[in-house]
């Protein structure tokens, strides 16, 4: 069973940081803990949990942006990676 999530996103486009917050909500609702990666701290309305990147142990990560988005996620997460989905 899924616990917990995490969400990688650009932090310099609006539309990013909407769909960050629209995903957060909707995994909310639906019981999982959800991680924000620290770098977005500021930039969102609500006050969700940050995590460092390097520390964001959950059972799923999503990233929203592109394909550096994908590659800074995948070399800075922890071993063993949780699955990307992008």
């Amino acid at each position: 069973m899924l616990k917990t999530a995490g969400i990688v996103a650009r932090f310099d486009k609006r539309k990013a940081l909407k769909l960050v917050e629209d995903t957060a909500e909707y995994l909310t609702k639906k019981g999982l803990k959800v991680y924000i990666e620290e770098t977005l701290r500021g930039k969102l309305k609500k006050n969700w949990d940050f995590l460092p990147l390097e520390s964001m142990k959950t059972d799923f990560i999503i990233t929203i942006g592109g394909d550096g988005t994908i590659l800074r996620t995948c070399v800075a997460i922890p071993k063993p990676e949780p699955p990307i989905l992008a």
